[in-house]
């Protein structure tokens, strides 16, 4: 203004400087426009960086954390790849399409990537030590938890926002790769899975007549990884698994009465008396404890009649059989999964006391244990076992198992042996099915 009163005459042209180099991505201001101070003429975005929003699925979540590396592509450049930081992962799930936002920071120096376009991404986790996601360099590193760019070798600030780093480990990354290369993986489609069991059928070795026989199977899941499925437990290097059609041969089996997804391995069919107990289906199930759990039935029975020496003998019969348990099937130093449960039953009897408080407390803690494995773990063993409770033992409530319906309760003894309740009952069951040729009509 103070130009214009100097000229004594107004300017036809006025050049604004921009407070910030960028690209004009909205023009606000026209020709004859009236102006006033603070109003917005034009909206200038920086693209040398931008942001990229992703939904991804609820299932995916595991594998994502703050700071991992994206691939993007996209269709205006095939064959080109950009990529970007994992920036900021919502806290909640889009409830109608059960997917997660991501907002990822990527360099954008070219421009070539503009506002509203749309690309594919690509973000690959490999596991490291204790089942987390492992990146070479997030390693031990030191991140800014505003600006996932800025890492560092040691503890500090962030350069840009001064914000105290923090450890990549806090972000769910490991320090260590896995020592397991390889895991065992098949196609997505060869799993029916129901609530929370897979069903896979398997080609058996056959005689020399060439006909193929199909076993159904009771398998162990971990992540989908792409179109694949890791498995943890169930199935074996080199055999052939039904990829097309496993559908149909389940639907058959189900006709015929037989084992299938909707009849589990392990249950009886009540009609043909058939029992399945899949090859492998003590792998990553309850049953696995079935050579122990007679000596855990001894010491509730010894603690419910009040006999130390015998509750301490069994205890140590029982200890001495889930070591056994552990070395047979590979379970030592396991952190996840029933190898995990059983290596810490052993744990909590490093130290077996003789007085019964001792035993009870020792018991309770086994029992908990226990508990924990039959509700995660499935069981279908003939031998049934029913979990009860007592709201007053060792004063805060205590459960344990036991192979009768009668209460037996072994942390009051002889003192009050019924006092509790039944929970849950565990074993195999058997199905009702109604006779052939039989017919229900409604009238």
């Amino acid at each position: 203004m103070d130009e214009i009163v100097k000229r004594g005459a107004p300017q036809e042209r006025m050049t604004i400087t921009s407070p910030s180099k960028g690209t004009v991505i909205h023009k606000s201001g026209f020709e004859g426009m009236y102006v006033k101070k603070g109003e917005r003429i034009y909206t200038i975005s920086d693209l040398s960086k931008v942001w990229l929003y992703l939904d991804a699925y609820e299932s995916d979540i595991q594998w994502l954390h703050y700071g991992q590396k994206v691939s993007i592509e996209t269709e205006s450049y095939p064959g080109e790849i950009f990529y970007g930081k994992i920036a900021f992962i919502d806290p909640f799930v889009n409830e109608k399409t059960r997917t997660i936002k991501l907002r990822v920071n990527v360099d954008n120096e070219r421009e070539k990537l503009k506002p509203g376009m749309f690309v594919r991404a690509t973000i690959k986790s490999v596991v490291g030590s204790g089942g987390k996601i492992y990146e070479e360099a997030l390693a031990g590193k030191w991140i800014c938890p505003m600006h996932p760019d800025i890492i560092k070798d040691q503890p500090g600030v962030g350069d840009i926002c001064g914000m105290t780093l923090i450890k990549t480990s806090e972000f769910g990354f490991s320090d260590d790769p896995t020592q397991q290369k390889k895991v065992l993986v098949i196609p997505k489609t060869a799993p029916l899975r129901t609530g929370k069991r897979a069903v896979v059928y398997i080609e058996e070795p056959t005689d020399t007549t060439g006909v193929f026989r199909y076993v159904g199977r009771e398998i162990l899941l971990g992540p989908r990884a792409g179109n694949y499925y890791i498995v943890r437990a169930g199935l074996k290097e080199g055999e052939k698994v039904v990829t097309k059609g496993n559908f149909k041969i389940d639907s058959a089996l189900q006709i015929q009465a037989k084992p299938s997804m909707m009849n589990p391995g392990g249950y009886y069919s009540e009609g043909e008396n058939i029992l399945s107990q899949s090859l492998n289906s003590s792998i990553e199930s309850a049953s696995l404890l079935k050579p122990a759990l007679p000596y855990y039935l001894k010491v509730s029975k010894a603690l419910a009649g009040d006999n130390a020496d015998k509750a301490r003998q069994s205890l140590q019969l029982f200890k001495t059989e889930l070591i056994k348990i552990v070395k047979e099937n590979s379970l030592q130093g396991k952190e996840m999964g029933i190898g995990f449960e059983i290596n810490l039953l052993v744990q909590k009897m490093a130290k077996i006391n003789p007085d019964l408080d001792s035993l009870r407390s020792q018991f309770a803690d086994m029992s908990g244990i226990l508990k924990r494995i039959l509700k995660n773990y499935e069981y279908k063993e003939d031998l049934k076992l029913y979990l009860n409770f007592c709201p007053m033992a060792l004063g805060k409530g205590a459960y344990w198992l036991q192979e009768s319906k009668k209460i037996q309760n072994p942390y009051y003894g002889l003192e009050m042996p019924d006092c509790g309740e039944a929970k849950e009952e565990y074993g195999r069951k058997i199905i009702k099915q109604e006779p052939k040729g039989s017919m229900n009509m409604d009238m």
